[in-house]
């Protein structure tokens, strides 16, 4: 590898397949170029790897995104005959039509469409992580019964502090952790903290991250006492301060791809028994407030947000439901939990429609 795809994107050595670590932090240009690179890369691995494998039945499973891999790849299993599994994690090229990163009319746009229909359509099985991704893979591709395997957290890390006590005026702990990107709605959260500021309410709010807007967190930090920013820390770190906090904050922009999102951050919270109150009105939202874990609400409902935050420390009550409830349902949101329901999709999709591997052997991908 050259010294100056390491400065730019770090190392990362696969299954013996030395390749670029590229950092999401970097521009969007940068980043294409890396995730090309490491699409040929997987793309000749895998080639490889089923050409050495001939004489055995193999199974590609690909993952996107990274969009590119997953379709060079796709591409590869479907050229030398291997049955092929998709799991769809974020939907490219949606999020980047959604974001005003390409459009869908563009000569990209409408070949990044058909690639990624190709795609599906050569699937055996397809999996994503939502019911709105499910019905809209579904709906626009016209491809049949997508399953949903949720992402998860891993219960190694994040881990509940049993000794975690409901909110008072001296300890009232609100955090928000992760990428501060496009997708983070800064402005309902200054509005937020401004709101609770002026009625008194004895919360300290923490932000532990990085992206494009988090320097608009430490500029508000200036001017909310209130808030606490703090740069990203490894997973063992974060998930240690996140177990020491009372509520969970997901704030997102109301877009369609935010709107039908899981987003990662609340699983983590839910590994360490937090109760989430989530914005906007999305899939996770509905979920853990039909479970009694949390609450969700719309940007735009900005006094109930506050009431509610205010309402955890006037009835602790509340908190506490809502605390037993996310602690009672941790266990299915593990990523074990979620990698043995892809297993046995994995296997019933092989049964009715593919050749299944010999016992023992091991799917190539």
């Amino acid at each position: 590898m050259s010294t100056g795809c390491q400065r730019l994107f770090g190392a990362v050595e696969v299954d013996g397949l030395n390749a670029c670590l590229i950092d999401n932090r970097l521009p969007l240009g940068i980043r294409l170029v890396g995730e090309l690179k490491l699409s040929l890369l997987f793309a000749m691995k895998l080639a490889l790897l089923l050409f050495r494998y001939r004489q055995h039945s193999c199974v590609v499973v690909v993952s996107t995104p990274p969009l590119w891999i997953a379709m060079m790849c796709g591409a590869v299993a479907k050229v030398m005959g291997a049955p092929l599994a998709v799991d769809v994690r974020d939907r490219y090229p949606e999020v980047l039509f959604s974001t005003g990163v390409l459009r869908s009319e563009s000569w990209i746009g409408l070949l990044l469409l058909k690639l990624e229909k190709q795609l599906y359509r050569s699937a055996f099985l397809v999996t994503t992580v939502t019911s709105t991704l499910a019905r809209a893979i579904e709906r626009d591709h016209g491809i049949k019964h997508v399953k949903v395997i949720r992402n998860g957290y891993d219960p190694q890390l994040f881990l509940p502090d049993l000794s975690l006590t409901a909110p008072t005026p001296q300890q009232y702990t609100i955090i928000t952790f992760g990428l501060f990107g496009r997708f983070f709605d800064d402005h309902t959260y200054a509005q937020i903290l401004a709101r609770c500021r002026l009625r008194g309410i004895a919360a300290r709010f923490i932000v532990v991250g990085y992206g494009s807007k988090f320097k608009r967190l430490e500029a508000l930090a200036a001017s909310e006492p209130a808030l606490q920013v703090h740069s990203a820390v490894s997973q063992q770190e974060l998930a240690a301060r996140v177990a020491t906090c009372q509520l969970m904050l997901s704030l997102h922009v109301e877009s369609s791809s935010m709107l039908g999102a899981f987003p990662v951050k609340v699983f983590e919270a839910i590994g360490c028994g937090l109760p989430s109150l989530v914005i906007p009105r999305s899939e996770a939202g509905q979920e853990l407030q039909s479970r009694k874990m949390g609450w969700t609400y719309a940007a735009a409902e900005l006094d109930r947000i506050v009431d509610r935050i205010e309402m955890l420390l006037i009835r602790p009550e509340l908190w506490h439901e809502a605390r037993q409830q996310t602690l009672a349902y941790r266990g299915e949101y593990e990523r074990a939990t979620q990698a043995r329901r892809f297993a046995s999709e994995l296997v019933s999709g092989l049964s009715q429609g593919a050749s299944r591997p010999p016992a023992g052997s091991t799917p190539a991908g």
